[in-house]
């Protein structure tokens, strides 16, 4: 065991060391020779915490916490997480039901625009809107938790045809319902818009499920989903048609794509970057896993006048094309329809093509085509209908198709019956991308 001379010299040298840092001075050799002698522990206690020396632990305390403070914010940054942004909703394990706004055929009454639900084994059924309600609802879009439904709705000052893009609609707002498996209750949360005309805004739902994103002329909007209070974001630039529009798998940033480029607004700040994406203009925006790249089609290869995916990554610019060029010279690409799976990993689009000789052009069949980002080469699915837009089912495990000839899901192992949802009842001619498919969590 240590005799007390040596336990009072090592104590006076710890105790000197803290009065070299005290805003008061004080005696460390009394202070160590003081303890040493004491019988009593109660005394130890007291002088351990003299007054003197109070600001010297103070600033030891506060040190200790800044290093832990520090820590947490390396390991945070070693893992890719923005410890100041919620996490997003883990990928769904299941697969609800489908809602789409489409042209009625042969679903008894309605007005074009209304909402409809559709899901196997049942007749598609209108769950918003009514017979000569003089609305329109557009682009409906389920929460990341799939217990809200968002859409753009407006009143129609002119006739309501199938022109969606020519509607001159006013009190523009966006709509956010609750939903479940089995009912929906209309909740009348309306969020209420430029009362300006224009086209219907689209919802887009960030990954928390907290707020929903919108574009209005040259302007970005962030609504909170429960308060309606709106952060306004100027764009600069309006973007032509309807806006293509996306939230980063963080929740921190939104891409938007403005003409042949991809502006990336960071929401905290509202600062942005902007991303040259080549010399025509971009559609279809997706994030990849960890926000890592934004996918993208915009005409390219060798000629200019084929259609390529690209991937772009947002933080040096680097880019791959993801598409291979026509073989055949007198073929030229047409792209669309690009997505990007619930994980980030992979990639669909609908390949279409045309081949023009003598000044003419001929219409090829449309093809399916889904990549993995790992480098794994195209795959092609095979598809019993015409192919228009295209979406990925919550669990990630097949592939929505929206066309002309209705709804159809189609698995991704090869053999998978495809599964008809809707066929004939619903006009999908102009709203491919007006379908939203529910997510479930066991």
């Amino acid at each position: 065991m240590t005799d007390r001379l040596d336990f009072e010299t090592r104590l006076a040298e710890r105790l000197g060391a803290r009065a070299a840092i005290a805003s008061r001075p004080f005696d460390a050799a009394a202070i160590a020779h003081a303890t040493v002698t004491s019988d009593a522990r109660r005394p130890f206690v007291r002088r351990l915490v003299w007054p003197s020396m109070r600001p010297g632990l103070a600033l030891l305390i506060l040190a200790g916490l800044l290093a832990i403070a520090l820590l947490a914010v390396a390991l945070a940054g070693a893992l890719h997480v923005n410890p100041l942004q919620p996490p997003a909703f883990p990928i769904a394990t299941g697969n609800g039901w489908i809602a789409v706004s489409a042209n009625p055929m042969d679903v008894g009454g309605g007005e074009n625009g209304d909402i409809y639900r559709v899901e196997v084994g049942s007749p598609a059924r209108r769950i918003i809107g009514s017979d000569g309600d003089g609305l329109a609802q557009a682009c409906p879009r389920f929460s990341p938790d799939g217990l809200w439904l968002a859409y753009g709705e407006a009143t129609a000052s002119g006739a309501v045809t199938t022109f969606r893009g020519n509607w001159p609609v006013t009190n523009r707002a966006v709509a956010i319902v609750r939903v479940g498996r089995e009912s929906l209750t209309l909740d009348d949360v309306h969020k209420h818009l430029a009362p300006d005309g224009g086209p219907i805004v689209c919802p887009e739902w960030s990954p928390d499920g907290k707020s929903v994103a919108v574009i209005v002329g040259p302007e970005l909007w962030i609504i909170d989903a429960k308060t309606a209070a709106t952060t306004v974001i100027p764009l600069t630039i309006t973007a032509p048609g309807k806006p293509e529009f996306e939230w980063s798998r963080d929740g921190s940033s939104i891409a938007v794509a403005q003409a042949v480029q991809i502006r990336v607004v960071h929401v905290a700040d509202q600062t942005f970057r902007l991303i040259p994406a080549g010399d025509t203009p971009i559609e279809s925006l997706q994030w990849t896993a960890g926000d890592r790249g934004i996918v993208f089609a915009a005409a390219g290869g060798p000629r200019g006048d084929s259609s390529v995916v690209r991937v772009v990554d947002p933080r040096d610019r680097s880019g791959t094309t993801l598409t291979l060029d026509p073989t055949d010279p007198a073929v030229r690409l047409d792209i669309h329809s690009v997505v990007v799976s619930p994980d980030g990993t992979r990639v669909a689009w609908v390949e279409g093509s045309l081949r023009c000789t003598a000044g003419s052009c001929a219409g090829l069949p449309a093809r399916l085509m889904t990549r993995a980002l790992d480098g794994s080469p195209a795959v092609e699915l095979p598809v019993p209908v015409g192919l228009g837009g295209l979406q990925w089912s919550p669990a990630g495990d097949r592939l929505l198709i929206s066309s002309t000839d209705g709804l159809v899901s189609v698995g991704l192992a090869a053999g998978t019956t495809p599964t008809v949802l809707s066929h004939g009842d619903l006009n999908l001619e102009w709203s491919w991308d007006e379908v939203t498919w529910q997510p479930l969590f066991r």
